[in-house]
């Protein structure tokens, strides 16, 4: 496609990312056509949008101009000065324009509104796409020779009634802050140059500058500047003065004398502090107060800049304004240590070392007191540490590592306890060796993984099932064994089977596959099957092999006639 050409757009409408755009799935180009009529927009007119994407004409001054790449287009970019602030221009096709004298030109344009913007979607500047040259129009040409014709003074720069174009000044070289910010003097006047290309420009030297003047922070300085160095030059005398003649109030008008100009001062150092690549002094002269900054070298200047010394200082005097542009305060920019003279150094004897040097005693003091206080709670920690090591390996060797349940080691202990309540108590116990349910088969097909969450689920089930006296343990593979006391009727023991069996009815879901889940269940009662653990356990045991032989998924007790059943007592839901 072309400018010009009439289009039509197949697409969805989206929110864009500052205005509404349509995502195009099928453009057809249907006839050319004239570019639509327009008329000429102010920066007022484009602020915050309102033009956004339209066919607007504006007129300005030319910046700076240059050839950018732009998503794989060559393009020339042009920055325009419309009034009230700039314009970002790309220009499409632009061979046979004479972009060396460009810069300075007034020209008009027509094109595309484009907005830019930031992430929360907030209006920051504007830009205009122009097709080709045959949009934009040169009002007014460029001077051939860029620094041609007499420089005006310093002190003239943006006085009333001065045009748009770009200045020429000239000066002695007095500090340079950047690679591109120059700092120059001619009699009492200085400026900030800040040029449009990277350019060392050492001190002392002769400068000629041209750029456009443009409003600081109180005082003019000049933008997209040219810089011709023309050799060395007699050094600026810097200009002895005062604190409180910097800024100074006559009727309704200040008296700021010496703004961007090489200048001597002397003040007390009240603060000294390292702020980026920057040493930055907080000064006092008289009642005064204002800051100075050098950068940093390799040798750091601290020892300089001690404070409660007395400095004198060469360097630039730079006013800064509030938003009304009325001068508020005041800094010096040095080059170096090299620009700062000590007139008195602070006495070591201060108030603030006096206190440095009590509080270093009583920091002393208290840090031998703390670190008796340390070492006991360190013995204390180191005994509370051995004796939670002597808790936690007693617990590895009493419990099972996977379910958390006792193991057979402790196994012993509880039923011997337990026997012996219920002996004193005359009530029964019951002893249930518990057995998962093809749990072989549960390995082989679906892992050992899933086998150790099968453990947990039954571990965490059953123990949730029994009393503060009563005892769970995992004795080995995928069987358990429960010890319940305290049973006034042998029927309690064939309820809490039952019980026992209901928990494991329904499949369980693991690691998104459904596993049926069931136990068996073999139980002997004391006193009635055996009076001590050997014989208890292993009429359990019995009862479990003849609940596997008759079907799993049941209970089984070794003396069915204890519940006047004539065969095997099973439990099945």
């Amino acid at each position: 496609m072309h400018a010009g050409d009439m289009v039509e757009i197949v697409g969805t409408s989206g929110p864009g990312l500052f205005a509404p755009v349509v995502l195009a799935s099928k453009v057809t180009v249907t006839g050319h056509s004239p570019p639509p009529p327009t008329h000429r927009f102010t920066y007022g007119d484009l602020f915050g949008g309102a033009q956004d994407s339209q066919w607007v004409e504006i007129e300005g001054i030319v910046h700076t101009a240059k050839v950018e790449e732009v998503d794989e287009h060559t393009l020339l970019d042009l920055r325009l000065d419309i009034g009230g602030g700039s314009v970002n221009v790309l220009l499409q096709d632009f061979a046979g324009v004479d972009i060396a004298h460009l810069v300075d030109a007034r020209i008009r344009l027509r094109g595309v509104c484009a907005t830019d913007f930031n992430q929360k979607k907030q209006f920051v500047g504007l830009d205009l796409y122009v097709p080709s040259p045959k949009f934009m129009k040169v009002l007014e040409a460029a001077r051939t020779d860029t620094f041609a014709g007499p420089a005006m003074p310093i002190g003239n720069a943006l006085q009333f009634g001065q045009a748009q174009h770009r200045v020429k000044v000239s000066g002695v070289s007095t500090y340079q802050s950047s690679d591109r910010g120059i700092y120059l003097q001619n009699g009492n006047d200085g400026i900030r140059i800040h040029a449009i290309a990277a350019q060392f420009i050492g001190a002392d030297r002769q400068v000629d500058a041209v750029g456009f003047p443009v409003v600081g922070e109180y005082g003019p300085f000049l933008e997209d500047a040219l810089i011709r160095e023309r050799g060395p030059a007699i050094p600026v005398v810097p200009l002895r003065i005062e604190a409180r003649n910097v800024i100074t109030q006559n009727g309704d008008f200040y008296q700021v004398p010496y703004d961007q100009q090489l200048v001597q001062i002397q003040g007390l150092v009240e603060e000294s502090h390292i702020a980026g690549s920057k040493r930055v002094l907080i000064l006092r002269d008289g009642n005064e107060v204002f800051e100075a900054s050098l950068p940093l070298s390799g040798r750091d200047s601290a020892s300089v800049t001690a404070i409660g010394s007395l400095l004198l200082l060469t360097g630039i005097c730079v006013v800064h304004a509030d938003l009304d542009r009325s001068p508020v305060s005041f800094e010096i920019l040095m080059k170096s240590a090299r620009d700062i003279v000590i007139l008195s150094r602070a006495s070591w004897w201060t108030a603030a070392h006096t206190l440095a040097m009590l509080a270093a005693l009583m920091g002393l003091t208290i840090a031998i007191i703390l670190w008796v206080v340390i070492l006991r709670n360190r013995v204390k920690h180191q005994t509370n540490v051995i004796r939670q090591s002597e808790d936690r390996f007693r617990h590895l060797a009493q419990h099972d590592y996977l379910t958390g349940l006792p193991n057979r080691l402790m196994l012993e202990e509880h039923i011997t306890h337990c026997l012996q309540v219920c002996a004193a108590e005359h009530t029964l116990a019951a002893v249930f060796t518990i057995d998962i349910d093809y749990f072989k088969k549960i390995n082989d097909t679906h892992g050992h993984i899933v086998g150790d969450e099968c453990l947990k689920i039954v571990a965490s089930r059953l123990r949730g099932t029994v009393r503060k006296l009563d005892v769970i343990a995992r004795i080995g593979g995928e069987e358990f064994i429960l010890i319940v006391g305290s049973l006034r009727a042998p029927q309690t023991a064939s309820e809490i089977a039952c019980e026992l069996l209901l928990l494991f009815q329904e499949t369980v879901s693991i690691q998104g596959t459904q596993i049926p889940l069931t136990i068996s269940i073999g139980g002997a009662l004391y006193p009635a099957d055996g009076t001590d653990s050997a014989s208890l356990r292993r009429m359990s045991d019995q009862a479990l092999y003849q609940a596997k032989q008759s079907g799993r998924n049941r209970a089984v007790f070794i003396n069915p006639s204890i519940f006047h059943i004539n065969s095997e007592l099973l439990c099945q839901t």
